[in-house]
């Protein structure tokens, strides 16, 4: 099965191209809506993590414990969307 390279005419590749990351990742850039996949979806162990973590501590005194889960959800999340469209905006 031959993939089709990331090129004019790809879902993200205008905002790519104006305005590119800062950081050139070694994956190959697919033409898709997921632009890296394996970078995109490993993110998934980050939200999946951080959702047991924020159930295990939700009922933690400390505040630090209590909102861990979450950020690391929200780190999952946002990287998922970087890696996903790969430009200046998401990252």
């Amino acid at each position: 099965m031959m993939l089709e390279k990331f090129q004019a005419g790809c879902p993200w590749f205008d905002l790519y191209t104006k305005f590119p990351p800062n950081v050139e990742w070694c994956e190959e850039k697919l033409c898709s809506w997921i632009v890296t996949p394996n970078n995109t979806f490993t993110n998934l162990a980050y939200m999946l993590i951080g959702f047991f973590i924020w159930r295990q501590m939700k009922d933690a005194k400390s505040a630090i414990l209590r909102f861990f889960g979450p950020i690391v959800v929200m780190v999952g999340v946002t990287s998922f969307v970087f890696h996903m469209s790969l430009n200046f905006f998401t990252q």
